[in-house]
C-alpha cells in the first residue's frame, strides 16, 4: 500500500487517489492506504485509482482460486494444480496425478499398483483397502481381451504406471507379452504395445511401431 496522501478536493466526483488508496471523508477529504488480506482473500472494495469508497475487505478466496491478499480478484488454478479454501498459492497435483483448472483436488491420489498375489487382474489402492480395477476377479480369468475394464482379460500383469498426464494407466502385461492401457475417462481397455488381442500373445524384440513393436515378458 502507497502512504495516505491529501485529496484533491472534498467533492467525491473530483477526488482521485493514487492506486492502492482509498477516499475516506470520515475525518476530512483523505486517501487512506487499502488493507492488505492475508494471504488467500482478495481485497474487497475500492482499491483502485480514482476510487471514492471507505468501504474495505478481505473477503476468503474459494476452493480452486488462490489468492495474494493485495489482489481485487481471486485467481483460478490452472490445470494439473489445486488449492483448498484460503490458499495463497495453487498446489501442483503429484506425479501420477491430474486436475482441471480451477479444480480443489488431484484425481488418482494415493497411486495405482498391481496386486501381485492374485496374477489375472490389475487393482489399485487409494488410501485403504485393494479395489479391483480391470480384469475377471477370479484366479482362473486370464486371457487376452480388450474393452470395458469388467470384461478384459490379463495374463499375469506385473506392475503399472500412470501415464505422464495422469489420464491413464499402463499396464504390463506379462504373460501376454504386451503393454495394455487402461483410460480413466473410459474405462476402456487397449493394447498400447505389442500384439492384437485378435493375435496369438506372441513374444519378440522388435523395435517400430507400437503395433509392430514385440515385447519378451515385460
Amino acid at each position: 500500500p502507497m502512504a495516505s496522501s491529501p485529496a484533491s478536493s472534498s467533492s467525491l466526483s473530483s477526488c482521485t487517489c493514487p492506486a492502492a488508496n482509498f477516499f475516506s471523508n470520515s475525518t476530512g477529504p483523505s486517501c487512506l492506504p487499502c488493507t492488505v488480506c492475508p494471504l488467500g482473500s482478495t481485497i474487497q472494495g475500492a482499491c483502485a485509482a480514482g476510487s471514492t469508497s471507505d468501504t474495505v475487505g478481505c473477503t476468503p478466496c474459494p476452493l480452486g482460486t488462490s489468492g495474494s491478499g493485495v489482489s481485487p480478484s481471486c485467481e483460478e488454478c490452472g490445470a494439473g494444480t489445486y488449492a483448498e479454501a484460503q490458499s495463497a498459492v495453487c498446489t501442483s497435483c503429484r506425479k501420477g496425478s491430474w486436475s482441471a483448472k480451477g479444480s480443489k483436488a488431484c484425481t488418482c491420489e494415493g497411486g495405482w499398483r498391481e496386486e501381485k498375489r492374485i496374477p489375472p487382474w490389475v487393482s489399485t489402492i487409494i488410501g485403504g483397502p485393494v479395489q479391483l480395477i480391470a480384469g475377471g476377479g477370479l484366479e482362473d480369468s486370464w486371457g487376452y481381451v480388450d474393452g470395458p475394464v469388467g470384461k478384459a482379460r490379463f495374463r499375469y500383469p506385473n506392475g503399472g504406471v500412470s501415464s505422464q498426464d495422469g489420464r491413464s494407466l499402463i499396464i504390463a502385461d506379462t504373460s501376454n507379452h504386451a503393454l495394455r492401457i487402461v483410460d480413466y475417462a473410459t474405462m476402456i481397455v487397449s493394447v498400447l504395445v505389442g500384439p492384437s488381442t485378435a493375435d496369438k500373445p506372441d513374444s519378440g524384440y522388435n523395435n517400430g511401431e507400437f503395433s509392430e513393436s514385440r515385447l519378451s515378458f515385460p
